[in-house]
């Protein structure tokens, strides 16, 4: 357990928290604590058998390629504990390219940790990837987000 050092993928907000974004195509180096998995998923299978996760722990999100997540209450109540366990444990999000539904779920957490959603927005598109939160309905997810959710 213990904050990321920075790394390939591992961005650090300016509230000082630290997560790790990837492809779960590409297997990591070092495990997580924590695996947030962006996946369509049927039960307890992924949708895409080339998931990889080396993690202590794994939670899935229903959530298909450039779309919003199927249940978005879950979403965001996971998200929102993870970013609080990211304070003290190794999380990392991961999609299938580590671009749109992991740059959306790292803004998510920027927003219910306090950042303003535009500022989220563009921050993980300067600090993470470019093409971070990549479709108008995954920006407009971000947007609307209450940050008093928590």
């Amino acid at each position: 357990m213990g904050k990321w050092d920075m790394g390939p993928g591992v961005v650090e907000f300016p509230s000082g928290l630290r997560l790790r974004g990837r492809s779960w195509r590409t297997p990591a180096e070092i495990p997580a604590d924590v695996c947030v998995v962006l996946a369509t998923g049927v039960g307890n299978r992924f949708g895409e058998s080339k998931v990889m996760s080396n993690a202590k722990e794994t939670i899935v999100i229903d959530w298909p390629d450039f779309r919003l997540p199927r249940r978005p209450a879950y979403a965001l109540e996971t998200l929102a504990a993870v970013g609080k366990r990211a304070q003290n444990e190794r999380v990392e999000i991961t999609s299938g390219d580590g671009l749109g539904r992991t740059g959306t779920a790292m803004a998510v957490i920027a927003v219910l940790s306090g950042m303003d959603p535009q500022e989220a927005i563009d921050w993980v598109r300067n600090h993470y990837d470019h093409r971070a939160v990549g479709t108008h309905a995954q920006r407009a997810f971000v947007l609307d987000i209450d940050p008093e959710f928590n």
